[in-house]
């Protein structure tokens, strides 16, 4: 009985077992199909697209321009920073007027050498008569000129000093002068009206005694005098106050202008002995040239003929040429007092050295300018296959991003197409002329429009995608297995030759007609299966 009962269990069991079996086979493919990843698809279509270069650029400056000197100056003031627009010609430095280190170097060079040639020539045994007369000359002449070189250079002065005093002075003076017109003019009506007062009185006494003493005169009249006399005692009263006022106002104008007229007097005694000094030197400079001539004549004479043989004073004459030379060159480039800008620009950058009381570099630039007369450009990369579709005189749509908030329009036009020196064979770069609110430096996003195209085969720019080996799709293919059709995702390599806003065209493995995922629930790779969405 037992036995018969265990049989029963076991053919039971497996009865339900083939049955579980039954169900789950015929709804495996549903159940598989939940856990599979959702794509939406469509397949390619022909058409056309309007593609667009789409990069990112800098602004520079067509031109810019560094204004150098050649000698170390003093800077006495600066009137620029970096960021400032210059117009041609406006004063950017003031220089204190003082010679160059150069210079005086090289007059210290002229000198040394110039003491050396001589004691070549004293020294000589040959030398004598004429040759040491001169000499002596040339040794006196430069005594006269070091001693007017002293005083030159004791006497403080500069041409900007000078011109800011002269312009304070003029400015104090017509101050001056205003108040003083005005005090004039106030005390002048003062007068008048103090002999109005006067007439007035007079008028009214020769009208005798009042009526209400026992005056004859009419009631009417007598009142009417009276109220003459107050009013111009009145009007004198506030005449002789504004006077007062008009000469205290005059006096304080020249209290508060006086240092103005004393620092110009100062600058004006500092000029004129800054003119005589240099007029002092110049002249024994003349002397000291005619004394070096005076010395040439007797070198060239029958006395001295044999002493340019000697190579000792050769090599002296020729270095005192050289020093004299190099400081006659320097001399000509030393007399600068100003530093102007030579161009309508923007200051972009400027030499550290540039505060009052520092010396100019010649070993680099004072500044640099920009010539924003000239305007600006900017580069951006494409292929050889996008510049192909533009043209010369192509206008580009410009976007700032969050670079700043000039709202002022930009146009930029693509003015020139080169290869690109980091990839000739299939790159390209594209210079726009750019105007309008920029300034150099500035990062604007630039799209071009290429030319109107069709294609044959086009996708949406979603379905493109990338990886190491290059662009790709993934294209469904559709399998038949005993429970139904399944979905496989399959890798389809191709190339993006034109894209817009929407779709791209591409080229690559494809027949024209492929069913292409344009988008998945879940990552998906080459070999998966995935499940349609429903449309």
């Amino acid at each position: 009985m037992n036995e018969v009962k265990k049989r029963g269990w076991v053919k039971n069991a497996a009865i339900i077992f083939l049955a579980v079996m039954l169900v789950l086979t015929f709804f495996s493919n549903t159940i598989m199909n939940r856990s599979l990843p959702e794509v939406a698809a469509q397949y390619t279509q022909s058409g056309s697209i309007t593609a667009r270069i789409r990069g990112t650029g800098t602004v520079t400056a067509n031109e810019t321009v560094e204004v150098e000197v050649s000698q170390a100056f003093k800077v006495e003031t600066r009137l620029f920073d970096v960021g400032d627009e210059v117009t041609l010609g406006q004063v950017l430095i003031r220089l204190s007027g003082d010679v160059s280190k150069e210079l005086e170097s090289a007059q210290d060079a002229l000198n040394l050498a110039e003491l050396a040639y001589e004691r070549v020539l004293i020294n000589s045994p040959l030398v004598g008569g004429n040759v040491a007369i001169a000499l002596q000359g040339v040794t006196a002449a430069r005594n006269a000129l070091a001693d007017a070189q002293r005083v030159l250079a004791s006497v403080t002065y500069s041409d900007a000093a000078y011109n800011a005093a002269v312009a304070a002075r003029d400015q104090a003076q017509a101050k001056l002068d205003s108040a003083n017109a005005a005090a004039v003019a106030a005390r002048r009506t003062a007068n008048n009206t103090m002999t109005e007062l006067e007439l007035a009185e007079l008028e009214l006494k020769n009208l005798g005694l009042p009526p209400d003493e026992g005056g004859t005169v009419d009631p009417d009249i007598y009142y009417e005098a009276l109220q003459k006399v107050a009013a111009a005692e009145a009007a004198n009263d506030l005449a002789q106050i504004e006077a007062r006022a008009a000469e205290r106002n005059a006096s304080l104008v020249a209290e508060s202008t006086s240092p103005a007229f004393a620092e110009y007097n100062r600058q004006e005694t500092n000029r004129q002995s800054w003119l005589n000094a240099s007029a002092g030197v110049r002249s024994a400079q003349q002397q000291l040239d005619a004394a070096n001539n005076a010395l040439n004549t007797a070198q060239t004479s029958d006395e001295v003929a044999g002493l340019l043989n000697s190579v000792e004073i050769r090599e002296a004459k020729r270095e005192v040429d050289e020093k004299r030379e190099a400081l006659e060159v320097l001399q000509k480039e030393g007399s600068v007092t100003e530093i102007t800008s030579p161009v309508n620009g923007k200051v972009i950058s400027r030499a550290q050295n540039l505060n009052p009381g520092q010396f100019t570099d010649p070993a680099q630039p004072l500044l640099t300018l920009e010539v924003t007369d000239r305007g600006y450009s900017l580069n951006i990369n494409a292929s050889a296959q996008q510049a192909s579709r533009v043209n010369i005189g192509d206008h580009a749509e410009v976007d700032r991003g969050w670079w700043g908030g000039n709202l002022e329009p930009i146009n930029a036009v693509l003015i020139g197409i080169r290869n690109d020196p980091q990839n000739p064979a299939t790159g390209r770069i594209l210079h726009f002329n750019v105007s309008g609110g920029v300034n150099s430096g500035d990062t604007l996003n630039i799209v071009l429009s290429q030319r109107t195209e069709n294609y044959n085969i086009i996708v949406p720019n979603g379905a493109v995608r990338e990886d190491t080996n290059g662009q790709f799709l993934l294209i469904v293919e559709s399998r038949s297995s005993p429970l139904g059709n399944r979905f496989i995702a399959q890798r389809a390599d191709i190339n993006v030759i034109a894209s817009d806003d929407t779709n791209s065209a591409v080229t690559g493995a494809l027949s024209g007609w492929d069913f292409i995922i344009t988008r998945s629930s879940a990552p998906i790779n080459p070999g998966d299966q995935v499940r349609l969405a429903d449309n």
